[in-house]
């Protein structure tokens, strides 16, 4: 049976600019080039922070210890690189080719949405030219490569959602269920996005049997087979499960009461929202040009955030604000003029400002910035 229109497919579906796979290596490595190389001279005035010094020194163990080390080796991409890696500007390149396929997924939405060409550059000053972003790049690896493939899944779902992509939604599936073997909010992810996917399946596929369990299972299988795996694999060399995330994180302790958590957490979002002044802008835009299911969806991450925090997850500001300032400049309606235009624009000019005026966990940015 045919399904009626979908509210949801708000753009029409945009080619690529380029499916030769030679051309998309050469932009990924334009892209990783200059990124690593500026990478390493700021690791190398700053030197390797807490984070990722913890990381090499658990990739040393994984590796020392044999089956026992499984204990100290999730989150697996990122502790099984740094287990390779004798230094800190090795396990800073790993990042930022991670970054790089995530910057060629950002430059293919700004182009598909036919932006002007001095708007696209403000877009990307706004997300690369903030302290906050390069903090995350050279002192915190395991976050990168998490975000980075968060931003992919990000991407394959709103192909999914607003382009009627099919493949987006494999996408989605798969990248989740990379992005939880790199940092384990990217659970708290998997799971707003499913909480999605029953909405998108009746708006898509109107009538058809079975629909929803389908958009349920490609979604949220990947990631928590993924965990369910790794749970395995951890309990029978070790006897338990997720070491380093029981003895890093203080989880489901809700201290003060739930609902005071809940209230800390969403006062502590606020002011990420407000130090994230493009996601602001282009939400603005978003709730006078798209269906409401859009701008539900667009608001997702924000309660993925509260939820994360609340239950004890550790995810800084700081990564906050540069995952919400990239997901405004990928979501902007395509052709946008006018005063939408204006308000996007004065959202790009107000972020730089803020990206410096304004840090997002000023404590561990403020630092590094005095190591530089």
């Amino acid at each position: 049976m045919a399904s009626a229109p979908s509210p949801l497919l708000a753009a029409p579906v945009k080619p690529r600019w380029s499916t030769d796979v030679s051309q998309r290596w050469i932009v990924r490595g334009g892209i990783a080039v200059p990124l690593t190389a500026f990478a390493l001279i700021l690791l190398g005035r700053s030197g390797a922070g807490p984070i990722n010094t913890l990381l090499l020194g658990r990739g040393a163990l994984a590796r020392s210890l044999g089956f026992d080390g499984v204990r100290f080796a999730y989150p697996p991409i990122p502790t099984f690189v740094a287990s390779l890696v004798r230094g800190p500007e090795l396990l800073v390149l790993a990042g930022c080719l991670f970054g790089a396929f995530a910057g060629l997924v950002v430059v293919e939405r700004l182009w598909s949405r036919a932006l002007p060409l001095w708007l696209d550059v403000l877009l990307i000053i706004a997300i690369m030219a903030a302290p906050a972003t390069w903090y995350v790049i050279t002192q915190d690896t395991a976050a990168l490569m998490g975000l980075s493939l968060l931003i992919v899944a990000i991407d394959g779902f709103e192909r999914f959602a607003m382009e009627g992509e099919t493949l987006g939604g494999f996408v989605t599936g798969l990248a989740l269920g990379a992005a939880v073997l790199c940092d384990p909010a990217a659970v708290v992810y998997a799971l707003t996005l499913t909480a999605a996917a029953p909405l998108i399946a009746i708006s898509r596929y109107r009538g058809e049997r079975g629909v929803t369990t389908a958009t349920l299972l490609v979604f949220a299988f990947p990631a928590f087979a993924a965990l369910a795996s790794w749970a395995f694999v951890e309990w029978r060399f070790t006897g338990s499960a997720f070491h380093t995330v029981r003895a890093d994180l203080d989880l489901f302790s809700f201290r003060g009461g739930l609902w005071s958590t809940i209230g800390r957490e969403a006062r502590r979002l606020g002011g990420v929202v407000l130090r994230s002044p493009v996601f602001v802008a282009v939400g603005v835009v978003m709730a006078l040009r798209r269906p409401t299911s859009m701008v539900l969806g667009y608001l997702l991450p924000l309660g993925a955030l509260v939820i994360g925090w609340s239950v004890g997850l550790a995810y800084p500001d700081v990564l906050a604000v540069v995952l919400l300032v990239t997901l405004g400049a990928m979501t902007i309606p395509e052709r946008i003029e006018g005063m939408d235009r204006v308000v996007v624009a004065a959202g790009v000019v107000l972020q730089v400002v803020l990206a410096f005026a304004w840090l997002p966990s000023p404590v561990l940015v403020q630092n590094w910035i005095d190591r530089l």
